[in-house]
């Protein structure tokens, strides 16, 4: 059973406040690969159970002209789970439970109705993602060791062993900041239909894949911006849109892997600058 409780209060006609609190968990399960067989005992990892909490904001401004909502929020996260090699295994794959992980974060929206033909939006996301304690003092995962130097637990790093302090770990896709910013421009027709452009920004920061620091599994911050505009008909029965999506043909990854075995890393790469054409028909109008 997991709990949810949210109390809103209408500061007015236009502005709410709410809190929130609920909990979560994700099943346990077993490691998913073993290329040099079935170890003895099976390596299983437990459920991870999470914590959160949530308070923000809701308003309109200026006569509705104006929407900003805002929210933060303290996520904690034990017995966490990370994809990892377990210790029995020498070449596998699976998931372990890492320790205590903390995110916290705020989140900001706005939209502004600038006239009857044109909006623009924006929304900004921070993000402060930490390992705050490691099971047991220390973990082992492939030729990796985090491990905490306030707890009796050391690591001495070798050819085969590379060490990582507590508060030199980053979590996995937890880039710090992200924005979007879009604007919607409507052209009216004199035989009644309009076209419409719509442009995004996307901004993403840099970021990890894994939670140990293994060569390409990392990502730069990037940026993406798509565009379309579509024509709508007098009617609104039928639209057709040109679009164009990363329109910069920027190349990003998106997520990664890494094999211990034969240090092979590998990366998702986005989709590279594509156009399209789409035709809609709504019937029954």
């Amino acid at each position: 059973v997991d709990p949810m409780i949210t109390l809103a209060y209408d500061l007015n006609d236009t502005t709410m406040v709410y809190g929130t609190y609920s909990t979560g968990f994700r099943d346990g399960g077993f490691a998913s690969r073993f290329p040099d067989g079935l170890p003895d005992s099976m390596p299983a990892f437990k459920p991870e159970y999470v914590t959160n909490f949530e308070a923000g904001i809701k308003t309109e401004l200026f006569d509705g002209t104006v929407r900003f909502n805002a929210a933060i929020f303290d996520t904690t996260y034990d017995d966490m789970q990370v994809a990892a090699v377990p210790v029995a295994i020498a070449r596998g794959t699976g998931i372990e439970n890492i320790g205590v992980g903390r995110l916290k974060g705020l989140e900001i929206e706005t939209l502004w109705i600038v006239n009857d033909n044109l909006r623009i939006d924006a929304t900004v996301g921070l993000l402060d993602a930490k390992l705050e304690s490691v099971v047991g003092g220390g973990f082992t995962t492939g030729g990796f060791k985090i491990y905490d130097p306030s707890t009796s637990v050391t690591c001495t790093a070798s050819a085969t062993l590379a060490c990582i302090a507590l508060a030199d770990v980053v979590l996995p896709y937890t880039p710090e900041t992200n924005f979007t910013i879009g604007a919607t421009h409507r052209l009216p027709l004199s035989n009644g239909s309009n076209v419409t452009t719509r442009l995004d920004i996307i901004h993403n920061d840099a970021q990890q894949f894994k939670i140990t620091n293994q060569i390409d599994m990392n990502e730069d911050a990037y940026n993406v911006v798509n565009l379309s505009t579509t024509y709508n008909s007098a009617g609104l029965d039928w639209a057709l849109t040109l679009g164009v999506r990363n329109a910069t043909n920027a190349v990003y990854s998106t997520a990664g892997s890494f094999s211990t075995g034969n240090g092979n890393s590998a990366l998702n790469l986005s989709r590279p600058r594509e156009s399209y054409l789409r035709f809609q028909y709504w019937m029954g109008n």
